[in-house]
């Protein structure tokens, strides 16, 4: 029994580098003496009793082999529910933001037509203005505009208007029986224009006199969410769909255009609760049979919600099958156990071979320890290392024996040494039991690089006290690289190189509360390329766009604080954020600007009265004050209509908005 004993606890420390086998003392006098003279009666009853010992042993064993295996089955399914959650919430808040795009296209597009009405001349430039401002959104299949009686007026498209008249749609029947002039998502139609899929998203506008003016509309296309979901894997049988209230399947990946404008069953859907923002359920699918893991999250401004299902089968697979293998591995280990017990109470004279074999299987687990390609360490009390696998010498360019009795900081970089110093001295004081930390070390020949390490206490002696570190560390430079490339390209525009709108919305809502609480101004310029459409047009698109990166590099040069920010806001406008200047240093530097995009003197040639490429720049400046109605939109409209005047008035010029600088200098007075 004393070899069966001594087995289980070698396979304990197997995890140990400095492996020790725990031998049970040469095989001295007492022993020898009790089998010398051994009792019938004593062999009688001891050999069912260790017979049965091992049983149990064995059976408790593989018992918690299996909860354990069910405890990891349900980790497995609670980690598959957080994911399609938090993939819901990503989809949802994505159809959010295009239908405050396209809302957004909308509400400019209405309040001009309820602005300038619907006359002859009015419709022969709102042509152009729907075009560029479907361009403008990459997610808008196309932009209409149709009368009180349906007609078509306007579209983004090139078609025959007098061909159709959308007065039988269900969206427009809607607008024309509502007055509300809010967004409206209407159910997956064909387009009569292209023949596909679309999704309506429409707007009433209205007459003088208040009365229904017409309908604008928005399309997308149905491939545009099917194709996005297509990005996230499921696995093979999930599925993704965005439905409206009424359970009308407005978009769906896998595709299925039979589905689409149909209602779904009241499985799912029929299971959330009124007012519930996120419902999970499992369920089986009454289509295909497939038990699937769903996650329904409702949009908590829109009238849809989001579906994310995977299969359980599909959640399950990796662990049916590393289940199976470690089952399998348990039940060997355990036959090769109740082997080695039978076999030493069978006969105590072969515990000799029993260590022996013992010794053999040290040598195979230290073995498997010293061919693995992250560098494993094992670190003393006081900091020095013990032990270095031969991988050292890859991963830091030292070899081991350079490195066992050398404290582990000095490899490591000034600026993390205090981190990883740290978490040793709270994994050595018992604190934690395992962490991860990523920093930086000197490699002999490649220098600076990034590792991971996983660190891990040991414990050992009766009491279990911490007797060391086991610390396995990775090369992960290569992806630090990527990381910050990533974060670097989702910041900047692709064509300008310059900050891109995300990084500008970003940093003037994040300016604006920074000047609210340094009670400073915040002045905003927006640029735009005077008559760019027609440089287009006469030079190209490549031409167009080397123009906008000269305007880009332009106004670069012209701003030169830290603080300053010049991004592309779209298509052909830029904005530039001057925290801490006042209404006449913007102003100012708006003349600059414009001076030096009319400097790079390049030629216009599509006629006109200006030879060269100009912009016209408006700019405007707000004081923001906490509980002050105002807000960063503001501003940017303000900018906007002051560059709206500077158009109006010829172009190549800087204009003012006098609205926020009004209100700043009522505060200052105040």
């Amino acid at each position: 029994m004393c070899g069966g004993l001594c087995w289980q606890q070698a396979r304990r420390n197997a995890g140990n580098i400095n492996l020790r086998l725990p031998f049970c003392g040469p095989p001295g006098d007492s022993m020898v003496a009790s089998n010398a003279t051994p009792s019938l009666k004593l062999h009688r009853h001891f050999r069912p009793l260790a017979l049965g010992l091992i049983a149990l042993v064995c059976l408790s064993f593989l018992g918690l082999g299996s909860w354990r295996e069910w405890v990891l089955r349900d980790v497995e399914l609670r980690g598959a529910e957080t994911e399609i959650s938090n993939l819901s919430q990503s989809l949802i808040r994505h159809a959010d933001d295009t239908v405050e795009i396209a809302d957004i296209v909308l509400s400019g597009l209405a309040l001009r037509l309820e602005m300038q009405g619907t006359s002859a001349p009015a419709l022969r430039t709102l042509k152009d203005f729907i075009v560029l401002r479907k361009q403008a959104v990459g997610r808008l299949r196309g932009l209409f505009v149709y009368d009180s009686t349906g007609r078509w007026l306007a579209a983004s498209e090139e078609v025959d208007l007098n061909r159709f008249n959308n007065a039988d749609r269900d969206y427009f029947r809607h607008h024309q029986a509502n007055s509300s002039s809010t967004v409206h998502v209407g159910q997956p139609i064909r387009s009569r224009s292209g023949g596909q899929w679309i999704l309506p998203i429409s707007k009433r506008f209205n007459n003088p006199d208040g009365s229904f003016g017409g309908v604008v509309l928005a399309t997308i296309d149905v491939t545009f969410f099917s194709d996005f979901f297509r990005t996230f894997d499921l696995g093979q049988h999930g599925v993704i769909a965005l439905v409206a209230a009424d359970r009308v399947i407005l978009a769906r990946h896998p595709i299925d255009e039979q589905a689409l404008g149909r209602q779904i069953g009241m499985t799912v859907a029929g299971r959330a609760e009124p007012g519930e923002t996120v419902r999970l359920v499992t369920l089986v699918s009454p289509v295909d049979g497939v038990e699937r893991v769903n996650a329904l999250r409702r949009s908590s401004i829109n009238p849809f919600y989001i579906v994310v299902a995977m299969s359980r089968d599909d959640i399950l697979a990796a662990w049916r099958k590393g289940a199976a293998e470690r089952m399998a591995l348990s039940a060997v280990l355990t036959l090769i156990v109740a082997l080695l017990a039978i076999s030493t109470v069978r006969r105590v004279d072969e515990r000799h071979k029993i260590l022996m074999a013992l010794a053999s299987s040290e040598a195979e687990f230290r073995l498997l320890a010293e061919g693995a390609n992250d560098m494993v360490t094992r670190i003393n009390p006081d900091g020095t290392v013990a032990y270095a696998s031969p991988s050292s010498l890859d991963v830091i360019g030292l070899h081991p024996e350079q490195l066992v009795g050398s404290s582990t900081l000095p490899n490591i970089h000034p600026d993390d040494q205090q981190a990883v110093a740290t978490l040793i001295v709270a994994l050595r004081r018992g604190d934690l039991v395992k962490t991860k930390i990523s920093h930086r070390m000197r490699h002999l020949e490649r220098g600076e690089i990034w590792v991971e390490s996983s660190l891990r206490v040991t414990r050992g002696g009766v009491d279990g006290k911490v007797n060391g570190v086991i610390a396995v560390t990775r090369d992960v430079t290569q992806h630090k690289l990527r990381e910050v490339g990533l974060a670097d390209l989702a910041g900047k525009d692709g064509l300008t190189g310059i900050a891109n709108r995300r990084t500008f919305d970003q940093t003037l809502a994040t300016e604006w509360l920074r000047c609210q609480r340094e009670r400073q101004c915040l002045s905003l310029l927006m640029i735009d390329v005077d008559h760019f459409k027609r440089y287009n047009d006469a030079h190209g698109h490549q031409a167009g766009d080397e123009c906008l990166r000269r305007v880009a590099s332009a106004l670069g040069v012209t701003i030169l604080r830290p603080a300053d920010l010049v991004a592309r806001y779209g298509g052909e406008e830029f904005a530039i954020l001057l925290p801490g200047t006042d209404a006449a240093g913007a102003r100012e530097v708006g003349e600059k600007v414009r001076a030096a995009v009319e400097a790079l003197a390049l030629p216009h040639g599509a006629g006109g009265s200006l030879p060269f490429v100009t912009a016209s720049i408006g700019c405007a400046t707000a004081w923001p004050k906490v509980l002050d109605p105002l807000s960063h939109n503001d501003l940017v409209e303000a900018a906007d209509r002051a560059l709206y005047m500077a158009k109006h008035a010829g172009r190549n010029r800087v204009e003012t908005s006098p609205e926020l600088i009004g209100a700043g200098q009522r505060r200052l007075s105040a």
